[in-house]
């Protein structure tokens, strides 16, 4: 059973707004970036189960670092 983070609407420096996808590995929400005066930006949220595996974590982590050196118009930057 997958457990939401829907029941949470404040993540660190961020405010989640609006679930806007969601799949195997997690949920992406639309969020303000508190810090940044409201900033809109896309959070990718791990699922709660997963969250708590170590190699789960670290392929996600990998999938951040990998994402943040892609450079592309039609990809937002992590």
């Amino acid at each position: 059973m997958k457990v939401s983070s829907r029941m949470v609407s404040r993540l660190g420096d961020f405010q989640l707004v609006q679930q806007i996808g969601g799949g195997a590995w997690g949920e992406v929400h639309r969020a303000q970036q508190l810090s940044l005066g409201g900033r809109n930006v896309a959070v990718k949220v791990l699922w709660p189960q997963l969250a708590q595996d170590a190699r789960a974590r670290q392929r996600f982590l990998d999938e951040a670092h990998h994402m943040a050196h892609l450079s592309h118009p039609n990809i937002c930057k992590v």
